[in-house]
C-alpha cells in the first residue's frame, strides 16, 4: 500500500525499499533463525532493493555464538534473490559490551 501510493499517486521513484525484521519478534528462536519466518511477510522481490535484520543483543544465552549463522543465511539469501543486504538496526539490549567486539568481527 506505501509503494502504490508513493510511487503511483505521488510519483515517487528514486525510494529505496529494505527488507528487515526484527530478528527476536520475527525470526529468532534459541536455536537460531526460523528461516520460513524470516520470509513470512516478504512482499515480493519487486518491492525490496535490500534484505536485512534488525538485531539487538539480548539475554538469550546463544545470541553471540548464533548471529553469525543469522547473518550468514539472510547474506546468503540476499545474494540468492539479487539483493543487498544489511544490518539495518543494532545495538546492546542488556548492557553487554563485548557483545560489539564479537558480534561485529
Amino acid at each position: 500500500m506505501t509503494f502504490n501510493y508513493l510511487t503511483e499517486t505521488k510519483g515517487v521513484h528514486n525510494l529505496i525499499w529494505a527488507y528487515s525484521p526484527d530478528l527476536h519478534h520475527l525470526c529468532w528462536n534459541e536455536t537460531g533463525i526460523d528461516k520460513y519466518v524470516y520470509m513470512n511477510a516478504w512482499p515480493g522481490d519487486n518491492y525490496v532493493d535490500i534484505m536485512g535484520l534488525d538485531a539487538y543483543q539480548t539475554a538469550y544465552s546463544n545470541f553471540d555464538a548464533s548471529a553469525s549463522n543469522v547473518v550468514n543465511y539472510v547474506a546468503d539469501l540476499a545474494e540468492e534473490k539479487g539483493k543487498l543486504f544489511a544490518i539495518t538496526e543494532t545495538g546492546l539490549a542488556n548492557n553487554n559490551p563485548g557483545h560489539y567486539k564479537y558480534f561485529y568481527n
